[in-house]
């Protein structure tokens, strides 16, 4: 089926796939993730995590459901896994997250306490009918309102419940993950956010080390204020 295929040396980099074995790769189907911010399931299982030896294996385990993603089996191949997702391997009891890096994305070993746990990002919010808030996330998901957030402000949330346990806002002295550029995967400290124009984007002052850079607000994922509320850096 077409679509269904990708070439290698299309693929982004951060696959971690041989680029002249084989001619294709499997294409990640539409989701809640682009491709080029995302590893479709069974390369992810195949090439990153090392746990089967082929395609073959890939598919065996996850069309037995064997493999969770944020809570809920996925039995897709192709499904896209991406920023933050929560998965899990039923047979090895392992839960992983997946995490920015300066190649684009990369999987951390989470403990069993971080089971059930994940953040989003709010990208966007509306009036739905009955005059109520809907907040849309970077995942895909849409969570109504109960409390009081903004646009650039983190969820932790509750999966795949989708319960709502801490906003975590984009504002002077928040902890935030660079997730986009030459500083991705870089833990930051906000110092000053800059309001933006008609043509120019809102821009953040951020602390890395003793250093400060400026950076586009829109690729600051805010983790917490004092620490991160979850893992989220090697």
């Amino acid at each position: 089926m077409a679509g269904e295929k990708l070439k290698r040396h299309k693929a982004p980099r951060f696959w971690r796939i041989g680029r002249k074995e084989f001619k294709f790769v499997v294409n990640p189907i539409p989701g809640p993730h682009p491709k080029d911010r995302s590893y479709p399931l069974s390369v992810l299982l195949r090439d990153v995590l090392g746990l089967v030896k082929n395609y073959r294996e890939a598919k065996v385990a996850i069309k037995e459901g064997k493999v969770l993603i944020d809570g809920v089996v996925r039995r897709e191949p192709r499904f896209p896994v991406g920023l933050f997702d929560l998965v899990e391997i039923t047979p090895l009891s392992k839960l992983y997250r997946i995490v920015p890096s300066r190649k684009g994305l990369d999987v951390l070993e989470v403990g069993e306490e971080e089971r059930g746990l994940k953040l989003c990002k709010i990208t966007r919010k509306y009036m739905v009918r009955g005059g109520r808030l809907c907040y849309g996330l970077h995942d895909g998901r849409t969570v109504l309102d109960g409390f009081e957030a903004k646009v650039g402000d983190s969820l932790l949330i509750r999966v795949p419940s989708q319960e709502v346990l801490k906003v975590i806002r984009l504002e002077e002295g928040a902890l935030a993950l660079v997730v986009g550029g030459s500083r991705s995967g870089t833990l930051v400290r906000v110092e000053r956010l800059k309001e933006g124009t008609y043509t120019s984007p809102r821009m953040a002052i951020v602390r890395v080390d003793d250093e400060t850079a400026e950076v586009p607000a829109e690729m600051l994922f805010t983790v917490g204020k004092d620490k991160p509320v979850l893992r989220v850096v090697r």
